[in-house]
């Protein structure tokens, strides 16, 4: 979950959530006593020279009370929209979650089932390649025709050819793994030389968040 955050859909629906359960908050609060102070200034002297003076300056401070007392229907009336606004977000940012899930899932089962199929065809290609080569030993001590040796050949190339595509198909899924991460992954070549390619995953990176509202 913490590199799925990282999406930029995740990151908006979680954010959109947050901003719904603040205004939850914001429509409570209008169910309390409001508390406000109004003041003014007057001045009590006449002549310039007076202004500097502790007692030219009077401050009057005036508290107020606003108390709800004819619209509390409208006000739990507003609490509802808001409650029910962030449910809908709630159900929205789960459903972001569970397709991002989704397309890891895919994603990841794709990377493996390409990278087994370049080890597959890389053995195949080791295989047509020890046979071309008998074949020609064949041929040159006259025990086979040339045609064994073109066939074996041809067979060799589409072997290429097919390891070829599926080395790029490995790595478009990587690709699309990484997309389906929202990125961190770091793409390695294969030690042995194959064409293989393995991903290394860093530890997640500490994010910063507007809201808890995932961790709930």
């Amino acid at each position: 979950v913490d590199l799925l955050v990282r999406r930029p859909d995740i990151r908006g629906a979680e954010r959109r959530y947050a901003a719904s359960v603040a205004q939850i908050g914001a429509a409570e609060a209008d169910q309390y006593v409001r508390l406000s102070l109004s003041g003014t200034l007057k001045l009590q002297t006449d002549t310039v020279g007076a202004l500097l003076g502790k007692d030219a300056i009077v401050y009057m401070l005036s508290p107020g009370l606003q108390f709800p007392l004819f619209s509390g229907g409208r006000i739990r009336s507003n609490i509802q929209v808001r409650q029910s606004q962030a449910e809908q977000a709630r159900l929205a940012l789960e459903q972001k979650i569970l397709e991002a899930l989704a397309e890891v899932e895919n994603a990841a089962f794709g990377v493996v089932r390409s990278q087994e199929q370049v080890i597959n065809l890389t053995a195949a290609q080791k295989a047509a390649e020890q046979s071309v080569h008998l074949t020609d030993t064949l041929y040159r001590a006259g025990l086979d025709n040339f045609f064994q040796v073109i066939d074996a050949e041809e067979k060799l190339v589409a072997l290429q050819e097919d390891l070829l595509l599926s080395r790029q198909k490995a790595l478009a899924q990587v690709v699309q793994l990484y997309r389906a991460l929202g990125g961190g992954w770091q793409v390695l070549e294969s030690p042995e030389g194959g064409g293989a390619s393995t991903v290394e995953v860093p530890s997640p990176k500490p994010h910063n968040t507007e809201s808890g509202a995932l961790a709930r």
